[in-house]
């Protein structure tokens, strides 16, 4: 190969790979800036409804809090999709941009120094191996599952506030809690398996 191009393919390929890291790192920055706007919003909301429960008025929530809590609702829908969208563009990031050292780690295999520096460059975090062999449940505690289960708890949390103020004629607090209940197992399920299918249940 002549020298010129083939300087050309490994400035690319060093490029590459500053691409593939640093827009990973982009994503995991827009994940966690999407997370604290949820939280700042569920603050104020969920503190309106706390309020209204130490007035003495617990039952009932006024329109405003109606709309509340169905806007706060349909906000956390959203975030949950779009927070799991931004893992799997994080893990497909992680994983080209690990691509691209194993292709350029295999051409030095006979230098050991290079070999040994390659080893040390991984992009790899605790869970994003999701060895199976050796810690089989870590990827259930991964960012992502753990923003999956936080989303699903507090998206049934409005679930049951809605359903006991909403319909309060026809629904108890305990039917409030079974909707609940069941919302937060489908919101659940539905982000796992939306993570397993794109490979991110450990980023």
């Amino acid at each position: 190969m002549d020298s010129d191009i083939k300087k050309l393919a490994c400035d690319l390929i060093g490029k590459a790979y500053d691409h593939h890291k640093a827009h990973a790192r982009f994503e995991e920055t827009q994940r966690a800036w999407m997370v604290t706007a949820y939280f700042t919003l569920t603050g104020l909301v969920y503190g309106g409804v706390i309020l209204r429960g130490l007035q003495g008025d617990s039952q009932t929530l006024s329109s405003l809090g109606v709309i509340a809590l169905i806007v706060h609702l349909l906000v956390g829908i959203c975030i949950m999709i779009s927070v799991s969208k931004v893992s799997g563009e994080f893990r497909r990031h992680f994983s080209r941009g690990e691509g691209i050292l194993k292709d350029v780690s295999e051409l030095v295999e006979d230098e050991a120094d290079l070999k040994k520096a390659f080893e040390h460059v991984w992009l790899e975090t605790a869970a994003i191996k999701e060895d199976k062999t050796v810690r089989p449940w870590i990827a259930l505690w991964s960012n992502a599952s753990v923003h999956a289960y936080m989303f699903a708890l507090l998206t049934s949390i409005d679930v049951h506030l809605l359903a006991v103020t909403v319909f309060k004629r026809t629904v108890t607090s305990g039917w409030g809690v079974c909707f609940a209940i069941v919302w937060f197992i489908l919101a659940t399920y539905q982000q796992r398996a939306y993570l397993t299918k794109i490979g991110a249940t450990g980023t």
